[in-house]
C-alpha cells in the first residue's frame, strides 16, 4: 500500500490529535494554533479532493473537520481507530512496508500533533548551561516504541522513559526525549516540523 507522504503526514496527525467517530461520520484534527489548522485544512482539502472545513472548536482550540462518509471511510481504511484511542493507538502495520520517506511523514505528523520543544537550563557553579530538547509523550506504549524504532532506523539514538499519571489522568505516559544541540538538530533534519509554533520554538532553542 504505497501512499503520498502528505497523506501519511495527515495520518500521523490523526493518530495524535485527531479522531474519527461514527456519529455523523466525524473526522477531525484539533490544535490551538489557528495558522496551523488553516494549513492542515488546505493540505487535507487538496489531498482528499474535497472541502475540509475549519472552525473554532473552543476558546483555545481550532478544528479541521469533515462529515463526509468517503473521508471517514478513507481514514478508517488507513487504520485510524474509531472513538477513544489514547491507550491503544498505534501506527498501522502497512506503514512499515513503505519507503522511509513515507514512514517519516507519519512521524512528522505525530510530532506536530504531540511533540514539543524546550530548553533545559542547568546551573553548574557560577555558570548556566542550556540544553535544547525535543520530546513526545503518549499514553500508548506501543506507538512510542514504533516511533523510537523508526527513528533508530535513521541512525538516531533515542531512549524511552515511563511517566507517572499527571493531572486528572489515571494513565501512565511514555516519553521520548532527545537532548543536546547536535541530537536535536539531527532529529529536526530527519523529521522537521510543519507546525509554525514548534518551528519557532526549535529556532529559538538551537540559535
Amino acid at each position: 500500500m504505497e501512499t503520498d507522504p502528505l497523506i501519511n503526514y495527515l495520518l500521523g496527525l490523526m493518530l495524535g490529535d485527531g479522531g474519527i467517530y461514527d456519529n455523523n461520520y466525524t473526522v477531525f484534527v484539533d490544535d490551538s494554533c489557528k495558522t496551523f489548522v488553516k494549513q492542515i485544512t488546505e493540505i487535507a482539502s487538496e489531498k482528499l479532493g474535497t472541502e475540509v472545513h475549519m472552525s473554532q472548536h473552543s476558546a483555545n482550540s481550532w478544528r479541521a473537520s469533515s462529515n463526509l462518509t468517503s473521508v471517514w471511510t478513507y481514514f478508517s481504511t488507513l487504520g485510524v481507530p474509531k472513538g477513544r484511542k489514547s491507550k491503544t493507538v498505534s501506527i498501522p502495520s502497512w506503514v512499515f512496508q513503505e519507503k522511509m520517506e513515507n514512514k517519516l511523514s507519519v512521524i512528522q505528523g505525530l510530532y506536530d500533533a504531540e511533540g514539543y520543544v524546550g530548553i533545559d537550563k542547568q546551573r553548574h557553579g557560577d555558570k548556566t548551561y542550556q540544553y535544547p530538547y525535543i520530546g513526545i509523550d503518549m499514553t500508548s506504549k506501543k506507538i512510542i516504541n514504533q516511533i523510537a524504532n523508526i527513528l533508530r532506523e535513521n541512525g538516531l539514538s533515542v531512549s524511552i522513559n515511563q511517566l507517572p499519571p499527571r493531572g486528572w489522568s489515571k494513565h501512565r505516559q511514555w516519553r521520548i526525549v532527545v537532548k543536546g544541540e547536535r541530537k536535536v538538530t539531527n532529529l529536526a533534519k530527519t523529521i522537521g516540523f510543519k507546525h509554525p509554533q514548534k518551528m519557532n520554538d526549535l529556532e529559538k532553542a538551537i540559535e
